[in-house]
Parts: structure tokens; sequence; C-alpha cells
């Protein structure tokens, strides 16, 4: 059956599910095997369409939602406190879910030496900068709005993540396709679109809408030189000790980086074309921030 019907009958299913008393996933499960669709294309499918119908809902009940956003004088369930309550709700399960049940970590999703990766390290540092920023929003005077705010913190968070989606596309994809895979093969799973295409735009898209721009420089972007250049240390040396990246039995984390095999001149001119790229990229960023700011 063509993938468009199949996507139509599937939604039609988790739209009648998701009100009634039963499992939506289920459901999608069983008559995703009725209609041959299977595999990690029909899990990254049923993310993407269960993503939708919570999207669906945040919209219908937004007013809720911004009740538990903004502080209410007399209801405890609400503002910081009532976020931080929901949290701590949501931990044990989570925990237990990931050690009893998740397929993460036997499946290798979750494994020794991933946050070696450039793509992993970004997105950590996105998260936990987005998480502090939620926080320090409920205190838009204190010192630590102030801080994450600022035009060239700001900034240097979309540059650093928007980075990981330009080496993976044009220098990692095209590594990958001269092996004879297709893009399916290594990148068509939901969790690698997230980390190099969709987190990267939405940051993006989150400093053009919303962040300050005022005062960016030619010389924030000399600054923000400092990310590639401390990740291409931290590699160099982790390799230095000689022990491979968890599974994958690699010294370098990327091609590019690989000391034994390029040697000191390729590897030097590769970091000098990547700062140059990154510095033009950072410099692009100042530009766009002039015009939109």
């Amino acid at each position: 059956m063509d993938n468009l019907w199949v996507a139509f009958i599937l939604s039609i299913v988790e739209g009648l599910t998701e009100y009634l008393p039963v499992s939506s996933s289920g459901h999608l499960v069983l008559v995703g095997d009725l209609l041959n669709f299977s595999g990690e294309k029909a899990a990254t499918f049923q993310v993407v369409i269960q993503l939708g119908a919570i999207m669906a809902v945040v919209v219908l009940y937004w007013g809720r939602f911004w009740g538990l956003l903004r502080p209410q004088q007399g209801v405890p369930f609400a503002g910081l406190r009532g976020i931080w309550m929901l949290f701590l709700t949501c931990v044990p399960a989570c925990v237990l879910g990931l050690l009893l049940h998740s397929q993460l970590i036997p499946r290798g999703r979750i494994r020794a030496g991933m946050f070696c990766f450039y793509t992993n390290q970004s997105n950590l540092l996105l998260t936990v900068y987005e998480l502090l920023l939620f926080c320090a929003g409920f205190y838009p005077g204190g010192g630590l709005w102030a801080a994450l705010t600022d035009v060239r913190v700001s900034c240097a968070m979309a540059l650093c993540i928007w980075v990981t989606h330009l080496i993976y596309q044009f220098v990692l994809v095209p590594y990958e396709k001269r092996k004879g895979l297709k893009f399916a093969d290594f990148g068509g799973n939901f969790g690698n679109l997230c980390v190099h295409y969709f987190t990267p735009l939405l940051a993006v898209i989150q400093w053009l809408l919303f962040a300050p721009k005022e005062n960016l420089s030619i010389l924030c972007a000399v600054w923000w030189l400092i990310l590639p250049l401390s990740y291409t240390v931290f590699a160099l040396l982790r390799a230095s000790g000689g022990k491979p990246i968890g599974h994958t039995g690699l010294l370098y984390p990327y091609p590019f980086m690989d000391l034994q095999h390029l040697g000191w001149g390729k590897l030097l001119r590769n970091a000098a074309v990547l700062l140059i790229l990154f510095f033009l990229l950072g410099c692009m960023l100042v530009g766009l921030g002039f015009l939109v700011g």
C-alpha cells in the first residue's frame, strides 16, 4: 500500500483512539502490522504522529497550561513550584521505565562514549541552557536571566547547534553516501533527525524571533571560536589515551579529526578550514542580527 494511504489510515486511528479509553500506541502498532508497515520507519512515524496529538492537546488546553506557568495566589500547583512538583512526580516513572522496560540501553541507544561526539555535546549543552532559561524566566530581573539572555550567549547557543547540522549535512552525510549507503540506512531514525535537523532548526528560529540582538559585533564571532577550539583539544587529548570511543572502536569521533590517518598536516588544515567556516557563520549571524534586530 502507498505510504500516503498508510499515513492517512494511521492518522485516523490515532485521532479516534486518543479520545477513547484504549491505547492509541497499541492500536497504531496493530494496524501498522496489518498494513505491513513496521520497523524503524514505522517507529519514527509513530513518534511523530504521537507528537502531533500531544501538540493538539497543548493547543486545546492552552489555558490550563498557561495557568500552570503563572504563579497564582492560593493555588499551590502553579508557577515554578507547580512545575517542580510535576517534574518530581515524573522522575520515578521515567527512571523505572528506563531501567526496567526501556530498550534504549540494550539496543545501544544510550551507551558509553556517546558524549564524546560534538552532536551529543552540543544538544546536551542546549538542553541545559533551555532548562536554565525556562527556570530563570520566572525571575526576569535576576542575574541568571541576564546572563542567559546576553546577546553573546544566546547567539553562541544558536551557532554551536547550527554547526552540528551543517557538519552532519555537508560533511558526514556525503562521507557515508560515498560508502554506498542510503540516508535511510544510517540517518533515517527519529533520534538522528532530532539532534541533527529539528533541534538546530528550532534553536535558530528561537534566536531569530525572541533573543536580543543589540551590540553584536565581529568580536563576538572571534570569541565564539573558543567552542570549536575547545572541542578539538578535547577530542585530541581523549584520543591520546588510546581508549576507543565506546562500541565504535574509534579513537577519534570524526574522520576529519583522525590524526593517525591524516597526520598533523592534514589535521591542522581541516581544523583551520572548520575554524574559518565557524567564524564566517558567526559573522553571518551577527549580520543577520543587525538586519532583524
